[in-house]
């Protein structure tokens, strides 16, 4: 059976269409500027140099290509062997340019967005929060694709000229089961200085 991956990036126009591919059409990146290496605590950290970030995934989640959308830097799903799960819980990282919009403006114009070109998409919360001192905005919202019921939080950071677009999604049933791992992954993130 397939299993379903769904990123669902929220900002510009561009980056409305839920993308959907089979795990066995996902492949590894091996660029040298990002770097994976595991450690304990079940966390392996992960770096891209180029991009200017590094965030760390569980362990027995695994790198994905991310060459679909130019603007996405970083992929990771669950690398789930139960061939009846229909889908796979990820996240993945945007790099946008930012044209000196606010964590407001950038919520704001994302969730008009959704509601003119995906109306049936439930927006279920909207807040601005501070993550390891850094102003974060979030926008959850509910939704079907393919016959699966999901829900998917983005976070957006900004500094400087960039937003960094951090987006989890899972199964709605599944939710709670995952936002431990999605909350640390989302706390690991870290700008690179250069």
């Amino acid at each position: 059976m397939k299993r379903t991956i769904v990123n669902l990036p929220f900002f510009a126009l561009l980056l409305f269409i839920a993308t959907s591919c089979s795990n066995s059409a996902s492949q590894e990146t091996t660029e040298e500027n990002e770097k994976s290496t595991p450690v304990e605590n079940g966390f392996t950290p992960y770096t891209d140099n180029e991009s200017g970030f590094s965030i760390s995934y569980p362990n027995d989640w695994r790198i994905v290509d991310t060459l679909v959308q130019p603007m996405m830097v970083f992929v990771v799903i669950e690398d789930n062997p139960d061939t009846t799960d229909m889908f796979s819980e990820n996240l993945s990282i945007l790099k946008i340019p930012n044209r000196g919009e606010t964590i407001d403006a950038i919520l704001e114009q994302n969730v008009n967005a959704v509601h003119q070109y995906r109306p049936e998409y439930k927006v279920s919360s909207k807040k601005i929060t501070t993550k390891k001192g850094l102003e974060v905005g979030q926008v959850t919202m509910n939704f079907e694709e393919l016959g699966i019921q999901l829900e998917t939080t983005s976070s957006f950071f900004v500094r400087d000229t960039v937003i960094f677009s951090i987006t989890q999604t899972s199964e709605e049933k599944n939710k709670s089961e995952y936002l431990p791992l999605f909350d640390q992954m989302v706390h690991s993130f870290e700008w690179l200085d250069h």
